[in-house]
């Protein structure tokens, strides 16, 4: 199922880095990965792009869409409801970024959760119990 249109948590900060980016949701101290994929529909959604205009986006770049979740946005939009970090929206962006940087050749987007909320992982900078990186 592909929901019309999302809307990012106010609660989830955004991080890019060179090949993805970071998810991080302030409410849970959860962390989740993004592939580059992930990147470019997290910044479309982000912006207020509805879900099938960001298909469009992709079948205009990528080839026509085959199949019944061929740029899997689908699984990806149900991962990110189901992880909180946005919900359904009825309203939508009309005016739609600029995406500089595509990915070369698609593949399926992606958000991994990490394992541990990120206060679990780190407790302290000092804490004695930690190895110190040499």
């Amino acid at each position: 199922m592909v929901l019309r249109a999302l809307e990012t948590n106010p609660d989830v900060v955004f991080s890019e880095l060179c090949d993805g980016g970071v998810l991080f949701d302030l409410g849970t101290k959860q962390y989740f990965e993004l592939n580059s994929a992930g990147l470019v529909v997290w910044r479309l959604i982000d912006a207020g792009v509805p879900v099938e205009a960001i298909e469009s986006h992709l079948a205009a770049r990528y080839g026509p869409a085959i199949g019944q979740d061929p740029f899997g946005l689908a699984a990806f939009s149900e991962a990110l409801v189901a992880h909180a970090l946005v919900t359904e929206s009825t309203t939508t962006n009309a005016s739609e970024p600029q995406i500089t940087e595509w990915p070369a050749e698609w593949a399926q987007p992606a958000v991994t959760p990490h394992g541990r909320p990120l206060a679990e992982v780190i407790l302290s900078p000092f804490d004695p119990t930690e190895p110190v990186p040499e």
